[in-house]
């Protein structure tokens, strides 16, 4: 069994002063020495940065795609074209009424790759993707990786702080311990279900930042952010586990550490959830079975 502290965090503020935001953060870090760290950003669109997001449901993509449909069907002149939402718009339902059975399978085709094509542009507008996990289930979530590099410029101030705490001559692990400690003591929020509440809960790193609490999506995103922005060089993955997702960086592990193997290199693994304080490379026990079975999948930078 692992033997694990607690992350603690005994100060946090946020004020808004002159069109700034300033905030200020007080916590231990995995030496469980006492750390403090302040930036400040302009207010306005800061939590626009890259998107004032909202969760995505599929009645909502679905009622976006059915005027688009129902359009591509009268421009390619098939009047005969009736689209549904059936059980509140959870589904989406065509049905032909007329032609040969070759016309019917051959307009039916044409429709479900338009629509396909409809979801794909209404997801990403939105900086959702598609998810497919471990069992080969299909469903969609946040774009994490598009969302962490896009908010550089919004982490890009405590990146900076980070960067003068750490000093010229740090490593990317020095790095990433320091900022692991930080963000394992951000109060965490527990995680919808990512197939039956695709973003539900997810806050993008600014709104991280700003509500000063996270569940285990929104942490690594903003430790993906805050990494990427200091070591752009460094390739690192986001690890998505059932119920659970941790960040896992191009340093190679030592002899106890847990790691997953990408591009057949071995990317050290992170828990940057907390409140357990773990090094990089330690894990919780119960997700230890999930790494060994290869019950996961990667997103890279």
């Amino acid at each position: 069994m692992s033997s694990v502290s607690w992350a603690e965090q005994f100060f946090f503020q946020r004020q808004a002063e002159n069109s700034q935001l300033n905030f200020a953060y007080q916590w231990r870090d995995l030496d469980n020495h006492s750390r403090q760290i302040s930036f400040q950003v302009p207010q306005t669109g800061f939590l626009q940065t890259p998107v004032n997001f909202r969760p995505l449901s599929p009645a909502r993509i679905h009622r976006e795609i059915k005027p688009d449909l129902r359009s591509f069907a009268h421009d390619s002149g098939w009047r005969d074209v009736e689209i549904n939402l059936p059980h509140g718009g959870e589904s989406i339902e065509i049905n032909l009424r007329s032609g040969t059975a070759g016309q019917r399978q051959q307009r039916m085709q044409a429709l479900l790759t338009e629509k396909e094509r409809l979801q794909q542009e209404i997801m990403h507008r939105n900086y959702y993707n598609l998810l497919v996990d471990h069992a080969r289930r299909q469903g969609f979530k946040p774009d994490h990786v598009r969302i962490a590099e896009e908010s550089h410029p919004a982490v890009q101030s405590l990146a900076e702080a980070f960067a003068n705490k750490l000093g010229e001559d740090s490593s990317p692990y020095d790095s990433l311990r320091l900022i692991l400690s930080f963000v394992q003591t951000i109060p965490y929020a527990e995680l919808d279900n990512r197939f039956s509440s695709p973003g539900a809960g997810f806050h993008t790193p600014a709104r991280l930042l700003f509500e000063n609490r996270g569940d285990c999506d929104s942490k690594v995103t903003l430790i993906a952010a805050l990494f990427s922005a200091l070591h752009p060089q460094t390739e690192s993955l986001i690890v998505y586990l059932p119920g659970h997702a941790m960040f896992a960086v191009d340093i190679e592990p030592g002899e106890d550490d847990y790691w997953v193997r990408h591009d057949e290199r071995r990317f050290l693994l992170t828990e940057p959830t907390g409140p357990a304080r773990f090094e990089p490379g330690r894990i919780g026990d119960r997700y230890v079975p999930h790494v060994y079975n290869g019950a996961l999948v990667v997103e890279a930078f």
